[in-house]
């Protein structure tokens, strides 16, 4: 059973334009790049991505990448601070 929250992502805080935002990145998938104003807002997009990237792959008849880690009792989630003045 496919489950999304099983694949890396990674959550930072980024200034864009003076305006900071969360980015979420996933690991197994290098080409997934979210941004949202709440780390929660963020971490749910890129689920999301992840989900629809794998319908879109079975959908097509395509492989989609394993998942790196299948210890489900950890969080997955890496959360830095970048200063605000970055």
């Amino acid at each position: 059973m496919f489950d999304p929250n099983c694949y890396t992502i990674n959550l930072t805080k980024v200034n864009i334009d003076g305006e900071i935002l969360f980015k979420a990145t996933v690991n197994e998938l290098p080409d997934v790049e979210e941004y949202a104003e709440t780390s929660d807002s963020v971490y749910q997009l890129a689920i999301d991505a992840i989900e629809t990237l794998y319908s879109m792959a079975e959908k097509m008849g395509h492989s989609f990448p394993d998942r790196k880690s299948t210890r489900l009792n950890s969080s997955h989630t890496d959360i830095s601070r970048m200063p605000s003045s970055a």
